[in-house]
C-alpha cells in the first residue's frame, strides 16, 4: 500500500474507496445472482459454477483478443 500510495493521487483514491463501499455484501451479491434459488448453499454453488464458467470464456476471449493483437502487429511498444 505505502509503495503504491505515492503514485495515486487524492481522487483516484477516494473515488476507490467510494466504489469499495457501494458494494453489496457477499451474501447480498450473491442472492442477487440468484434469487430464486432458496438454499443459501445451493445459490452460493450455483454462483461460483456460473463464475467460473464465466472466467473460463472470458480468458478464451483474451487469448484470441491477444492473438490478434499480434497478427496484426497492434501492440503499442513505445511503453
Amino acid at each position: 500500500s505505502a509503495q503504491l500510495e505515492q503514485f495515486h493521487g487524492w481522487l483516484l483514491k477516494n473515488t476507490f474507496m467510494m466504489a469499495l463501499n457501494g458494494m453489496p455484501s457477499r451474501d447480498e451479491l450473491i442472492q442477487r445472482l440468484a434469487p430464486n434459488v432458496k438454499q443459501p448453499m445451493e445459490r452460493e454453488n450455483l454462483c461460483v459454477q456460473e463464475m467460473r464458467e464465466c472466467v473460463s470464456v472470458t480468458q478464451q476471449i483474451i487469448r484470441i483478443m491477444c492473438s490478434l493483437f499480434d497478427e496484426l502487429d497492434l501492440e503499442d511498444i513505445r511503453k
